[in-house]
């Protein structure tokens, strides 16, 4: 402790800028006591912005850690609360990420073994609670499962609604397939192995041109730790809506029952 209070009374002696040299760390500690290594805390009451703790480091052609945790059981935590106005936003967490090179991440997780996840994120069930939420495009490398309804089908959140006409023509020119993904050729999509079933996109569009569009796969989704992998071009395809496909089926399956129900009628009628 005596050194390191050494190293701070320096430091604020350049013209109150702390500016620490050393080879490989400049403050060290063991935790010895109540486990803390180094804490640090801001009890200024002003109205502006308080940093407890900073990582810096400077851009270069290696690779650089601003802040780094290791931890038996948590290597980072970050907690946020209110003190001030209740329209304010609080942040246990925040990351931001810019550049030009590779796939920037703001955050990147990556976890191993049984039942491993990347990113948890858990809220009281209700209203206005969300573990997680994304503003913007969200890119699934893999399967999405979800427990509960994916798109909002509020009346108030549409406008120039319209009846779904010639469903049940449209259904049969739709030509189901089982295929294989090519694997071998796209492998940082994480395509699924073994026989599918379902649609071909390029079909789809011919007919259904709304519930397909062109998904560009993002540079920088390999998951090595130094992205070696990510150079290369951008990979466009093609996907299918297939949720969109449902109110189309229901259609389809409402005009066959009114076409069975004429044609049971005319039947009657003529076996009287």
């Amino acid at each position: 402790m005596k050194i390191f209070n050494q190293i701070v009374a320096a430091a604020i002696g350049l013209s109150g800028i702390g500016q620490i040299m050393a080879q490989d760390m400049d403050v060290q500690g063991d935790g010895f006591n109540n486990g803390v290594i180094f804490q640090a805390k801001d009890i200024n009451p002003s109205p502006v912005t308080h940093t407890g703790v900073r990582g810096w480091v400077s851009p270069s052609a290696g690779y650089g850690i601003g802040v780094e945790g290791i931890g038996g059981t948590v290597g980072v935590h970050g907690s946020a609360t209110s003190v001030g106005s209740t329209s304010s936003y609080n942040f246990a967490v925040q990351a931001d990420a810019s550049g030009s090179q590779r796939g920037n991440r703001a955050i990147q997780a990556i976890a191993s073994g049984n039942l491993a996840i990347g990113v948890y994120g858990e809220a009281p069930t209700g209203a206005n609670q969300w573990g997680m939420f994304c503003k913007g495009n969200m890119y699934v490398n893999g399967n999405l499962t979800a427990s509960g309804t994916i798109t909002p089908s509020d009346i108030r959140l549409k406008k120039n609604i319209e009846a779904l006409p010639n469903n049940l023509a449209g259904i049969m020119s739709l030509k189901p397939k089982s295929y294989e993904y090519r694997t071998e050729e796209f492998k940082d999509m994480n395509l699924q192995k073994g026989r599918q079933m379902g649609l071909i996109a390029q079909d789809v569009e011919r007919i259904y041109p709304g519930l397909v569009s062109e998904t560009v796969l993002p540079k920088g989704i390999s998951t090595d730790d130094d992205g070696a992998s990510d150079a290369g071009k951008p990979e466009n395809y093609k996907g299918v809506n297939y949720t969109g496909l449902i109110p189309v089926l229901i259609g389809a399956i409402q005009e066959q029952q009114d076409q069975i129900a004429k044609l049971t009628a005319q039947i009657a009628k003529l076996k009287k």
